[in-house]
């Protein structure tokens, strides 16, 4: 877990609110699967929620949908970080994130691999640069 202590400073599950969107970037950033968080943090895209083990789930809702899916959600949340309770003991295992409070956790795990991936550019250089485009329009 050196990727996840360098990004976010350490694990601690049971009593870190922000553990599950912690766990849920560490898992994509570990499996390589920049493709996906990329779409998923792209506003227009289709790709919804990326999904993995051990039962985590990131989910953005774009904004002013009103799908009946998202009847639950807090009126300013477009991420949803959850990992299931059954799987791995959070003391907080959903947590919905407006952009602006999503977008350090995410700035974080990409300059993390960024460091501990020193050539592979390709992987993370287009997501760096929806960071820095969405940073800048904020």
């Amino acid at each position: 877990m050196d990727l996840f202590t360098a990004a976010f400073g350490g694990f601690a599950p049971e009593h870190d609110r922000d553990a599950a969107v912690k766990l849920c970037l560490y898992s994509i950033a570990d499996d390589d699967r920049f493709d996906e968080l990329e779409e998923l943090v792209t506003k227009g895209a289709e790709l919804g929620r990326i999904r993995g083990v051990p039962g985590w789930s990131l989910e953005r809702r774009s904004d002013g949908d009103t799908a009946p899916a998202y009847a639950g959600w807090p009126p300013r949340a477009r991420i949803r970080a959850f990992v299931d309770p059954q799987e791995l003991a959070l003391a907080v295992p959903e947590r919905f994130y407006c952009w602006s409070e999503f977008l350090p956790f995410l700035r974080s795990i990409v300059q993390a691999y960024a460091t501990d991936h020193p050539g592979q550019e390709a992987h993370y250089n287009p997501l760096l640069a929806l960071i820095n485009e969405d940073a800048a329009a904020a």
